[in-house]
């Protein structure tokens, strides 16, 4: 969709689509999909660790320590990144975006 949308924005302005998409993607995407790909896995190696029988601990245990780990990478890790994409993509990103377009 981003795709589609720099190619039609490069078709009204007369610009190539590379560096609109350069301009307005890739620099809060950096940080975005890192954050994404992180909080995915997390989840994943949750549901795995849940159907994994886990010797020596009763579900809850395991729940209760999957859900701590999920907290301190969340928290840790994926607020902090999902921040700088914010902040990038709200104070550097225009700026990009206008010299790119000439404006």
């Amino acid at each position: 969709m981003c795709l589609l949308y720099c190619n039609c924005l490069a078709l009204i302005a007369k610009i190539q689509p590379g560096p609109i998409f350069l301009a307005g993607v890739a620099p809060h995407g950096i940080f975005e999909l890192p954050a994404l790909m992180i909080g995915s896995a997390v989840v994943l190696y949750m549901g795995v660790s849940i159907v994994t029988p886990q010797i020596g601990k009763s579900m809850g245990e395991v729940i209760l320590e999957l859900l701590a780990d999920w907290t301190k990478i969340f928290l840790g890790v994926v607020v902090p990144l999902l921040a700088i994409a914010a902040l990038i993509e709200a104070y550097v990103t225009p700026g990009l975006l206008l010299n790119v377009l000439g404006g």
